[in-house]
């Protein structure tokens, strides 16, 4: 049974087309804007050699962020802004959402034990994990990562699709979530 969707819609590259994609986006960042209904724009220092795809929610606006490979080996990381006015009034706090995703995907996952693991920067703070598809399907992504941030009153949730050989495409969208922030209209 399969925990990470998102079939690649791109078929693998040769190992030496995505070395090349890891070292530019190891290598050179852009900073991009994204507007934000009524809360001006979140602003990430995305990889060069990443595409993007922003998708609105028809009932608020909010953006969710897909980016890819330009060119190489496939992976997906969502990125997904919304108000934390949620955290007010006793609801469940970044660490318990985050929390409350992991037990879901136990169950499927190769690891047993399954660590959070806290992220901050001068921007923000939040909580991510890491697990392993016991059984994934041919196409599917191997990998997830996924997480929440908190930065300047938005609530950042993140997941990373990824395959064998892809750690640095994790840590450069680790890198670019704790830079997160949102710039003024």
């Amino acid at each position: 049974m399969m925990i990470f969707t998102a079939n690649p819609s791109r078929a693998i590259a040769a190992a030496v087309s995505a070395v090349v994609s890891f070292a530019i986006c190891a290598a050179d960042t852009n900073v991009r804007h994204y507007a934000l209904p009524e809360h001006g724009f979140l602003e990430l220092e995305v990889p060069r050699g990443w595409n993007e795809i922003v998708r609105r929610s028809v009932d608020t606006m909010a953006p969710t962020i897909v980016f890819g490979p330009v060119e190489g080996l496939p992976f997906e990381i969502s990125v997904s802004p919304s108000s934390n006015k949620r955290t007010e009034g006793g609801k469940r706090s970044t660490r318990e959402r985050v929390e409350q995703y992991l037990e879901g995907i136990k169950p499927r996952a190769v690891e047993t034990d399954i660590e959070l693991v806290t992220i901050e920067s001068p921007n923000g703070r939040g909580d991510y994990f890491s697990a392993t598809d016991k059984s994934p399907q041919p196409g599917d992504y191997k990998f997830l990562t996924h997480g929440e941030f908190d930065t300047d009153g938005l609530a950042i949730t993140f997941t990373i699709l990824s395959l064998d050989g892809q750690q640095q495409i994790v840590r450069d969208a680790l890198a670019m979530v704790r830079a997160a922030r949102r710039a003024p209209k």
